[in-house]
């Protein structure tokens, strides 16, 4: 069965995009940008590119909840960076 999210709060933004949505970070891995508790808005049909802020919900087809990383490239390798140092990247 589907879980049923309910939203507490209607936000307005003026960040464009069908899809966009509300999301509160949950974590201390993207400080000091984004910090525990914070709202950040997402577009999912904003293409991922180096340097952008991303959602991911699995990695390597496990599921890891969603995480907000940067995407980063180095080399041929991409990988999800986590600003704060205490949290490794993936």
């Amino acid at each position: 069965m589907a879980e049923t999210t309910v939203a507490e709060t209607l936000l307005e933004t003026d960040v464009p995009g069908a899809r966009v949505f509300a999301l509160q970070i949950e974590d201390d891995s993207m400080r000091p940008l984004f910090s525990k508790g914070e709202i950040i808005f997402i577009d999912p049909d904003s293409p991922a590119e180096p340097g952008h802020y991303v959602l991911v919900e699995s990695i390597q087809g496990r599921s890891t909840g969603a995480l907000v990383r940067q995407l980063k490239k180095i080399g041929r390798r991409t990988i999800l960076h986590s600003l704060n140092r205490r949290h490794e990247d993936l």
